[in-house]
């Protein structure tokens, strides 16, 4: 069963959205990470070995124009150690 515990979305400048990631990069690399919006907040340790998921997205949308999106995903089971290589070109 999927249970949402987090949810959150922002308009922001390319500057405040990079130095948003590199808090999160921040965190992910110290093992835990803690995310509020208002009374909501959720935490989440961070083991040592993630699988990280790159995806870059295209989209037409009649009314405005062609929309891209770029995700980044790390997930993790408990135990997994296992290995896949994504590079930074």
């Amino acid at each position: 069963m999927k249970m949402n515990v987090f949810k959150g979305k922002e308009t922001q400048s390319r500057k405040e959205a990079a130095d948003f990631l590199r808090q999160i990069a921040e965190r992910i690399e110290a093992g835990r990470i803690v995310l509020g919006s208002g009374t909501q907040e959720a935490s989440l340790d961070i083991p040592e070995t993630v699988k990280l998921e790159v995806e870059i997205d295209q989209k037409r949308k009649d009314s405005r124009g062609l929309r891209h999106k770029l995700e980044l995903e790390l997930t993790w089971y408990e135990g997994d150690t296992s290995h896949q290589g994504v590079e930074i070109r």
